[in-house]
């Protein structure tokens, strides 16, 4: 009979590409054998046909691994954790407490709750001549900018590219 493991067990991602489409990841943890090829079903807050939440991790991310009825040929993955300090996404401190975030590679989406000045960012890694695309709203308006190019939209007022162009009501 294999032998049961119950819990949680930190593990590594090692492979994120499933030919299925299911979310499905290939994952190693320390002192078990992986059945079904090291494959791991989610676990995610929501799913149906068509519709849910999908995110693949990295290469190397750290992974939350359960088996289903303790059994290691039956592995899922249940969340995810920083092995080390600095590799959250924002920087240690209270004012991290406020912040909600998601980021990728590529892409940040950034919500900051902070009481005095609220504010929802999403930026993109452009590359090339563009570098850093973003979209900032906050409650004094709205801020878009690509490499070193703004607009700037305000009630009264909408300033392109600083002083440079303003057009006022």
């Amino acid at each position: 009979m294999t032998q049961r493991h119950y819990g949680k067990f930190r593990g590594t991602v090692e492979d994120n590409v499933d030919q299925t489409g299911r979310g499905r990841i290939k994952v190693s943890v320390p002192g078990i054998t992986v059945g079904d090829n090291g494959w791991a079903w989610p676990c995610v807050p929501y799913a149906g046909p068509g519709v849910g939440f999908f995110a693949m991790p990295p290469k190397g991310a750290g992974v939350w691994v359960e088996f289903e009825q303790g059994d290691p040929s039956h592995a899922i993955y249940s969340g995810f954790f920083w092995a080390q300090p600095l590799d959250a996404p924002v920087p240690p401190g209270p004012l991290a407490s406020g912040i909600t975030m998601l980021k990728t590679d590529k892409f940040t989406l950034e919500i900051d709750n902070n009481p005095a000045l609220p504010t929802l960012t999403i930026e993109i890694q452009a590359g090339g001549a563009v570098g850093k695309a973003a979209i900032s709203v906050d409650q004094m308006g709205m801020t878009l900018s690509a490499a070193s190019n703004k607009i700037e939209l305000q009630p009264g007022f909408v300033t392109i590219n600083g002083t440079s162009l303003k057009i006022m009501q």
